[in-house]
């Protein structure tokens, strides 16, 4: 039995930039360019599954306690393989300030 790619479910443009969610087990893996996700005092689950995935990604340069909603942190994903991985960066949000 073949199985099927998961879809993503479109909500819209902001500031002309389209935003989705999609359910899976390995995002860094959809066709989005952007990974967004939240962090804390650590790294949580999922961001500890990207930092597995891609562990040459600078994850030591960032600074967790200066992460805060109107703050967010960037960190480009490397592509050590001929063909780029479709995830070409991380955007790490925190959802309350410290």
């Amino acid at each position: 039995m073949a199985t099927e790619e998961p879809r993503a479910t479109s909500l819209g443009s902001i500031a002309g930039v389209r935003c989705s969610v999609l359910r899976t087990t390995q995002p860094w893996d959809a066709d989005f360019d952007t990974l967004v996700v939240s962090v804390g005092e650590t790294f949580g689950p999922l961001a500890s599954a990207v930092r597995r995935r891609f562990p040459d990604a600078g994850w030591d340069s960032v600074d967790l306690g200066a992460i805060t909603p109107g703050r967010p942190a960037v960190l480009e994903l490397p592509s050590e393989e001929k063909a780029a991985p479709p995830t070409r960066r991380l955007v790490l949000v925190a959802l309350y300030d410290p």
